[in-house]
């Protein structure tokens, strides 16, 4: 198509109405040729046909039209003239050419005939440009075909990828489906096989339940038989004396002698008149080594006696109330399972004697005041425990206790004191409220412990209820309008000897006897109270409408907006869920005088930690609104063996707005300056007084001059100024720190091995503060355990020295005495 265009570029347009030779119009069938012709140059370019277009116009301007006389044209019709066209060699034409039949026409008669063809002329370029503007929109539309092309390629070949894939999906497919039917059946299969295994595991449970009935009755019958047997035991044993303490003659002595000795014993060791008769009487048992008073050894067995009736038995074994105080023995004679349930209720036996109660042992069973009383579970579960090692052929070490003399590891963590006992530590001030004032066997209580500078600001309150401890602390500390009133608590669990019902009522009521007068109160300790996340304040779902019907806003009644001003949650976050008993009377307790928890809300411990075994959250510290809006920080610290059992300690920081006071802290500490850094040298060294240095260098040189003169004094006032100078510079340059003077334990027991303990347990502290991985929380678990078995150990030691010192003094001189106690 292009070729074609380009050969037909130069080429003149010819006219659009060519004549034949007669000078007639065209035909119809020439003027469809013609017509023909132009759509075979419809493709030529628009400039070549605007230049054909300019030489029509010329063409025409040069025509003449003459009538055409051998036209046959009908007389009357000459208002329709044929006219034939020529060209003329100018513009002006002078004469004629053609044949006319009557001559020359008129000239005026051909002016309206130019002036139409030349209006036709006119309106063919006005169609061919519109001509050319189709032309131009049927080439662009052409030349979009060409992009449709490429797109339909390009559709087609993605149409080929797609029903490629979708080939490889329906074999996939295919393969999944078949997949899915082997699953089916092995899933038919194996519930299959699921049913019959658990038609069989209920049989076998239902045996097993049979068995377990058999064996629980099996060993009914077994424990029935055992007491049994324990019964005929001790009814053969009934007319059965044992005898302790009786030394021995020879190693295998014979049963003939030890009756002899046995009665010798009887007349005059027990003091018997009567000489009471005997079947036989033998050694048995393991062989001891005792010490007599005067420092000698013997040997000794246990002797077993049996008599010819019982009440021959009874008279020799109320005699024995005449051994009392010798080394002598008499008891009756049981098995070896009665023997160890006497051991449990010899304690219980020997308390209800101290607190003049009746108490009776009878065979394996204690009674006080008449009623019966048992051991307790865990002694049972130890004793079991104690048989179990004994039965492998070893035992664990056990450790005396109760012993007046001597401090044990368990002491040393209980801390039991009464009021006679006196806490002695560097630096601080001891104030305790007791279970026992003055007791042989000490209790527990609460105790508060401060420093001395505070001693002019902290005040015990005295009062009657047990479970609370109470102090001030005076209003200049804080700066608030009154004094600080805290309660230390400590309400003993349920269900153990010192629990009380009424433990929450005694602290309410002296709690509302101080907050008469003051505002500022806050209770914090061990609750044993278990709340879960239950509401500590009233909302309006709580209040009986029928009685608040009038009231507008029931704020009035607690403080809870505080906690909305405070931007505290007024929910708690706790993560023991378990509610008890005193756990629902500490929740009524805050209800009823405005307190708030903070556990579980504020400061660092608005998450909620664990505080006693990391099982439950027994520990709080609770407050009223005035004293919350003055708390900086609460904190539920890490657990430590040296400070408590079981229990995490609580951190509570309050805010202190009075400087003066808040310097206290830092009275007893001794400036000390920085260390020493090269990058400051320069600033040291520019830091020396000029003028200072300048005086010492004269009185160096008076001095130098004089030296045969010099005096002591004089030398040391020099020295002592260049020290001042040194000073004073590396104070302005490298600043004073206030760090506390190391001090070493005053105690006696603590020796380089406690020491050496302790710096690896702060150490290992240090790096767990910083760095929190459980690493170095394992590290820090370990240092703190040898640290407090160091400490026991030392102070077990210490005691054990200091008991043989005095046992040797009566050897030694007198003046030794006063080095032993110059402590």
């Amino acid at each position: 198509m292009n070729r074609k265009k380009d050969g037909k570029k130069g080429q003149k347009r010819r006219n659009s109405k060519p004549e034949n030779d007669s000078s007639e119009k065209p035909s119809k069938k020439q003027q469809s040729s013609t017509h023909d012709s132009k759509h075979e140059n419809v493709n030529k370019p628009k400039k070549s046909l605007k230049n054909k277009t300019v030489d029509k116009l010329q063409t025409v301007n040069m025509s003449t039209y003459i009538p055409n006389i051998d036209s046959p044209i009908l007389p009357g019709r000459s208002n329709i003239p044929q006219y034939t066209t020529q060209q003329m060699s100018t513009p002006n034409f002078t004469s004629p050419t053609g044949y006319y039949p009557y001559g020359p026409q008129p000239i005026p008669n051909i002016q309206p005939v130019m002036h139409s063809t030349m209006n036709m002329g006119h309106d063919t370029n006005i169609k061919i440009d519109n001509l050319d503007r189709k032309v131009e929109e049927m080439l662009t539309k052409l030349s979009m075909l060409d992009s449709f092309g490429e797109k339909i390629d390009k559709f087609e070949r993605s149409m080929q990828t797609f029903s490629s894939n979708v080939g490889k999906i329906t074999d996939r497919v295919g393969d999944i489906e078949k997949s899915l039917d082997f699953i089916n059946s092995q899933f038919e299969g194996n519930r299959s096989d699921l049913s019959d295994m658990k038609s069989e595991v209920t049989a076998i449970r239902s045996e097993n339940n049979k068995v377990a009935e058999n064996m629980q009755k099996v060993q009914n019958n077994l424990d029935e038989l055992q007491e049994k047997h324990l019964d005929l035991q001790i009814r053969s044993m009934r007319e059965n004396l044992v005898f302790t303490g009786i030394s021995m003659t020879t190693e295998n002595e014979e049963s003939d002698t030890t009756e002899g000795i046995l009665k010798l014993f009887m007349k005059e060791d027990m003091k018997m008149e009567t000489e009471i008769d005997f079947h036989r009487a033998h050694r048995f048992g393991q062989l001891n080594e005792r010490k007599n008073r005067d420092g000698t050894t013997f040997k000794t067995k246990p002797i077993v006696c049996r008599f010819k009736s019982f009440k021959d038995r009874e008279i020799v074994r109320k005699s024995a109330t005449n051994l009392k105080g010798t080394t002598f023995g008499v008891s009756e004679q049981f098995p070896k399972e009665i023997n160890e349930r006497r051991k449990l209720l010899w304690p219980y036996y020997k308390e209800a004697r101290k607190q003049n109660k009746k108490a009776l042992i009878k065979r394996d069973r204690l009674f006080i005041d008449g009623k019966e009383i048992k051991p307790l579970p865990s002694d049972i579960a130890e004793n079991t425990t104690r048989r179990e090692f004994q039965s492998q052929g070893a035992r664990p070490k056990t450790r005396r206790r109760n012993r007046r003399d001597d401090i044990t590891s368990d002491e040393t963590a209980k801390t039991k004191l009464d009021d006679i006992d006196i806490i002695d530590c560097e630096n601080f001030i001891f104030k305790y409220k007791n279970r026992k004032k003055i007791s042989n066997y000490k209790s527990g209580g609460i105790a508060i412990g401060y420093k001395k500078y505070l001693e002019h600001y902290i005040t015990v309150i005295e009062s009657e209820c047990p479970f609370v401890f109470w102090f001030s602390v005076k209003k200049e500390i804080f700066d608030f309008q009154e004094n600080v009133i805290f309660g230390i608590t400590y309400i003993p669990p349920e269900n153990t000897n010192y629990a009380s019902d009424e433990a929450f009522s005694e602290i309410e009521f002296e709690f509302q006897n101080f907050s008469k007068n003051n505002d500022y109160m806050c209770l914090l300790g061990d609750f044993n109270s278990r709340t879960a996340t239950l509401k500590d304040f009233h909302e309006i779902e709580d209040t009986d409408d029928t009685q608040f019907n009038d009231i507008s806003d029931i704020n009035v009644f607690s403080d809870i907006c505080i906690l909305d001003d405070m931007n505290i949650s007024r929910c708690r976050k706790n993560p023991d869920t378990i509610v008890n008993k005193y756990g629902r009377k500490l929740i009524e307790f805050c209800k009823n005088n405005n307190m708030f928890i903070l556990n579980g809300r504020f400061g660092k411990d608005s998450i909620g930690r664990m505080t006693c075994k990391n099982k439950s959250v027994v520990d709080y510290i609770i407050c009223t609104c005035n004293v919350l809006e003055n708390i900086l920080d609460f904190e539920v610290q890490e657990f430590c063996r040296l400070f408590s059992d079981v229990h995490s300690p609580l951190s509570l920081t309050l805010s202190c707005k009075n400087k003066k006071h808040s310097d206290l802290a830092t009275n007893n500490f001794t400036p000390k300056i920085g260390k020493w850094k090269c990058e400051k040298t320069l600033d040291f060294r520019d830091n020396l007084d000029g003028e200072m240095i300048e005086k010492l260098f004269f009185k160096i040189q008076s001095l130098h001059n004089a030296k045969e003169n010099a005096q002591k004094p004089e030398v040391d006032e020099v020295v002592f100024d260049l020290c001042n100078i040194l000073l004073k510079s590396a104070e302005t340059t490298f600043g004073l720190t206030s760090n506390k003077a190391h001090r070493h334990s005053k105690k006696q027991w603590f020796d380089l091995k406690c020491l050496k303990a302790k710096k690896e347990f702060r150490k290992s502290k240090r790096l767990c503060k910083k760095y929190g991985s459980n690493i170095f929380k394992e590290r820090l678990r370990v240092s703190e355990l040898s640290y407090k078995k160091t400490m026991d150990n030392a102070i077990v030691r210490f005691n054990t020295d200091f008991r043989n010192k005095m046992k040797n003094m009566r050897t030694k001189k007198s003046q030794r005495i006063l080095e032993t106690f110059s402590w």
